[in-house]
């Protein structure tokens, strides 16, 4: 109730290494539910009690205690025995109570569809599918077919004679005579005929069948008939459900297809931007020729030094801007890496990169890297160095991790001792190609497995499309631009 569930599952508790009695755990445990319900039936979120039995032999003692219970006041209960000495599916629910099922509230399905990525073209096959059976359901809800009226006229020799036959006729009535509710994700998205040909099934063998929600449906009649029943929902219902997920795949294959060809039409202009930009950033002043930034102003002298950047600068409103895309932290200082030793090696990795495409092309982006407040120093004036991988865990490949997004980055941004000052880099990081990455692999997989000529990706990723998490493999395919430090 107070973690806002909609479901729980409830064992037999008490009946294992506490030796209690079954009977006293069942009648005990399904008391407290039936209480916990009275009192918070218009107040919490938890919508379905169900009890989960280990034992099969501990399924008839909650089901007495529920009948028991629902003797007093109408409920509505479930016992699930996965029965690993029974031969019961795992799947299969024994409804046990007598009780009508309530009216169903058309909330209770909407509540019941979780909000999905539309990651294909058009709508998802599923959720329409759910969306078109709610509203199906809400003119069914609380209907079922009607109860058959049977007299018997019994005549005898005296009124004591006439009774007891009366009471045996109701025990026989009772005992053949159950409800059953069949239970299943797949039932959600059963058609407007499945429906239909499990109703007129139903009738066909005289089994009363109500709607208690989305994924459930009771049936009311005799084991045999009843079992004949759930048999045609589950089969239905499977096929519905494998039937969307084919036009599912299919249409998301279309989807892809389209983006490909959306890519392939407008890489090269991205391409294009992508190398002018790089050609912008290698310029160089006299006298140093063409090997740093134009706007660089250390000398051959220094190895490296820290460029305090002015709020008004075009770098720091740049840095700032796309920071604060994804992350709500301040920003206090902007700093420019001007370091020759990591920038020549990058430069040159780059200009490999170019070398071994067809186009001639390879996209530097603007990715972040988080660490320890200190462990920043080493990495702007030394480089990365993937042998200390893995502190944050190698689940994409044992390299130098970037993120797209500074917010994903700030999680991995330890703060300075004593303070609550943190720093991050917004690096230049140069990727060619790229493929999923798996835990703790030491290098990208080839590009082609059987050409293996063909070289490695220069990257892996947490996934192609889009990519949120880089891998790369080499200090010198990345470089540490800038510093950012915010509170």
């Amino acid at each position: 109730h107070s973690l806002k569930c909609t479901s729980l599952a409830i064992p037999a508790l008490g009946a294992g290494g506490l030796s209690y009695s079954i009977n006293d755990c069942a009648e005990a445990t399904v008391s407290a539910v039936h209480k916990f319900s009275a009192q918070h039936s218009s107040q919490t979120s938890l919508t379905s009690v169900s009890f989960v039995m280990f034992d099969g032999n501990h399924v008839q003692p909650f089901s007495t205690a529920i009948q028991q219970q629902s003797a007093l006041t109408p409920m509505t209960a479930a016992v699930i025995s996965p029965g690993r000495f029974q031969g019961v599916s795992a799947d299969s629910i024994i409804q046990v109570s007598p009780r009508p099922v309530p009216a169903m509230q058309l909330d209770d399905f909407d509540a019941s569809i979780p909000d999905k990525p539309d990651t294909r073209q058009g709508p998802d096959p599923v959720e329409e599918r759910k969306k078109e059976r709610i509203k199906r359901l809400s003119t069914k809800a609380g209907k079922s077919f009607d109860k058959q009226n049977v007299f018997f006229r019994l005549t005898g020799p005296s009124v004591s004679a006439v009774q007891s036959v009366k009471q045996g006729i109701s025990r026989k009535i009772s005992s053949s005579l159950r409800s059953k509710t069949v239970y299943g994700d797949n039932i959600q998205v059963l058609s407007a005929q499945d429906e239909m040909d499990i109703e007129r099934k139903a009738a066909g063998c005289g089994v009363q069948i109500s709607y208690q929600d989305m994924s459930t449906i009771i049936l009311h009649g005799s084991d045999r008939d009843t079992g004949s029943v759930e048999t045609v929902i589950l089969s239905k219902s499977f096929a519905a459900m494998q039937a969307l997920i084919t036009l599912a795949a299919k249409q998301e294959k279309d989807a892809m297809e389209s983006f490909v060809h959306t890519v392939q039409k407008t890489a090269s202009a991205k391409l294009s931007k992508a190398s002018a930009e790089l050609t912008k950033m290698q310029q160089a002043p006299a006298p140093m020729t063409d090997e740093f930034p134009a706007h660089w102003t250390v000398t051959g002298k220094k190895k490296f030094q820290l460029i305090p950047l002015s709020p008004s600068d075009e770098e720091y409103k740049y840095a700032v801007t796309l920071f604060s895309k994804t992350a709500r932290n301040t920003v206090t200082k902007v700093e420019r890496v001007e370091n020759p030793t990591l920038y020549r090696p990058f430069r040159a990795d780059v200009k490999s990169l170019k070398e071994l495409t067809c186009s001639g092309q390879c996209v530097v982006k603007e990715l972040w890297h988080g660490s320890a407040y200190d462990d920043l120093t080493k990495i702007y004036c030394t480089g990365w160095d993937k042998n200390f991988a893995g502190a944050n865990a190698v689940y994409y490949g044992k390299g130098n991790y970037f993120a797209r997004d500074a917010s994903f980055s700030v999680r991995y941004s330890k703060p300075k001792s004593g303070t609550r000052e943190c720093r991050m880099i917004m690096a230049y990081v140069a990727i060619r190609d790229m493929a999923v990455g798996q835990d703790k692999q030491l290098q990208p997989p080839y590009r082609n497995v059987s050409r293996e000529e063909e070289g490695l990706v220069s990257a892996t990723v947490n996934k192609v499309v889009p990519p949120t998490i880089f891998v790369v493999y080499r200090a010198s395919q990345s470089y540490p631009a800038y510093v950012l430090t915010y509170s």
